[in-house]
């Protein structure tokens, strides 16, 4: 399922919409297919070897997860479109459902305060720098973006949790750029940050 009518042409606009089990065709051409934005929500058993491992029944059984995260509530995610181009995923939710996020040493939970997490975030390549990062985390938005709209119903709060990007690239950590983060935070994190997911 395509963005509905109404969705405009060009760079526009960046529309952003649920990841419904409807739209679950669309995440395919934006995600990563290795992870199927599983690396958080999954142990390390659950989710197996590495996530380019030559094993692809890996990613099979991924992609099923996800799928089966979309046909319920909370979606998983959000899905950017510009007119009916799907260009941009971002995974989130609630932090208690992260699997191998509640078990970090690395992003450990500060208090008890029930919060989502942000944990995948991609851009089809060749729709980078045209605000397609921005409109995911609501930066253009004046409610702070799609997940915060979902957040709201649970009265639960979005948590940005920036960490010191490590010399070498590790498995589920990806640097990403300080200024869509900053545009939909009051509080910018300190740069570089990471953004957790696959």
């Amino acid at each position: 399922m395509r963005a509905g009518a109404g969705s405009l042409e060009g760079t526009a606009a960046v529309i952003v919409r649920p990841a419904t089990i409807e739209r679950f065709g669309d995440i395919e051409p934006v995600i990563n297919r290795a992870c199927w934005c599983q690396y958080w929500r999954q142990t390390a058993a659950e989710y197996g070897p590495s996530t380019y491992s030559i094993d692809h029944s890996n990613w099979d059984r991924r992609r099923e997860a996800l799928r089966a995260q979309c046909a319920v509530e909370p979606v998983p995610g959000v899905i950017a479109y510009l007119g009916d181009l799907p260009v941009g995923w971002c995974g989130f939710g609630p932090r208690s459902s992260m699997k191998r996020l509640e078990g970090s040493r690395t992003i450990p939970k500060i208090d008890d305060v029930a919060v989502w997490s942000i944990v995948c975030f991609d851009v089809r390549r060749g729709y980078k720098r045209r605000g397609v990062a921005t409109a995911l985390l609501g930066g253009r938005s004046s409610m702070r973006g799609a997940m915060a709209r979902v957040a709201s119903r649970l009265t639960q709060r979005i948590r940005q949790v920036p960490i010191a990007a490590p010399a070498r690239p590790t498995w589920g950590l990806r640097a990403c750029s300080r200024r869509p983060v900053s545009a939909a935070s009051s509080r910018p994190p300190a740069s570089p940050s990471i953004c957790p997911g696959g």
